[in-house]
């Protein structure tokens, strides 16, 4: 007769006191585990961790091989990035690479929190951005774009500014691609299929204009990239409203 496999058990969720308490090997085997990789990540640990964790425990976090580790680290060190510490050159430098982690998650989690940290710091996470956005590395963009086109972000003008132009560069880049997309390409247009409904809607009196120039623009990439923006129904039905 067959038996069933054991459910392997979870660990016990951990609590903040309880997180801060452990020594750096403890910590990393307390994440790791806790992590829900490879299936889905644990968000609530993921914000607790690089909320609660010291600086410098982010940063060395920030650098693991284990990809939930290497997450933490890089949403703690994104969300710190414009707090009140003398480290913002440090910082600046920490987030480039991280930011074109070849892992998604990790270059997500510093697009998360970059965003949690513009929440009270806005102005150094916009300049960080603007610049990601004129590098013309399209993964550079591609987190640049993830970072401001987030509604509770766009709520600051500048910041919607700033997304704007982060989308324009975005299209440039994938306009002048001859031939098929590659993988980071195809990442950027995925991104763009949602991004532009979101500042759009953000700001519609300012961003719709861009927008009517973009559903004349004849590449067939920035074509359906407006396309797959329609079909997200809030902005469908303000371009019914708007005619």
């Amino acid at each position: 007769m067959s038996r069933t496999p054991a459910r392997r058990q979870e660990p016990a969720p951990i609590s903040r006191d309880a997180l801060l308490a452990l020594e750096p090997e403890d910590l990393d085997e307390a994440l790791y585990k806790r992590s829900g990789l490879p299936g889905r990540a644990n968000v609530a640990l993921l914000d607790m961790a690089s909320e609660a964790l010291p600086l410098d425990e982010l940063r060395r976090l920030s650098g693991s091989r284990e990809e939930f580790l290497a997450m933490v680290g890089a949403a703690g060190v994104a969300r710190a990035f414009g707090g009140p510490h003398d480290l913002a050159e440090e910082l600046a430098k920490d987030l480039d690479k991280l930011a074109v982690d070849p892992r998604w998650r990790v270059r997500d989690a510093v697009a998360r929190g970059l965003q949690k940290g513009a929440d009270e710091h806005v102005e150094p996470v916009l300049g960080l951005v603007e610049g990601w956005s004129d590098s013309g590395d399209i993964v550079l963009v591609r987190t640049a774009v993830e970072t401001v086109c987030e509604p509770r972000v766009l709520e600051n003008a500048a910041a919607r500014q700033v997304a704007v132009h982060a989308c324009e560069r975005a299209m440039a880049l994938l306009a002048q691609v001859d031939g098929p997309l590659g993988a980071e390409e195809r990442s950027l247009a995925a991104t763009m299929s949602y991004a532009w409904s979101i500042i759009v809607l953000a700001d519609p009196d300012e961003v719709l204009p861009l927008w009517h120039a973009l559903e004349q623009d004849p590449s067939p990439v920035v074509q359906r990239i407006v396309s797959d923006n329609v079909t997200k129904t809030p902005l469908g039905r303000l371009l019914d409203e708007r005619g």
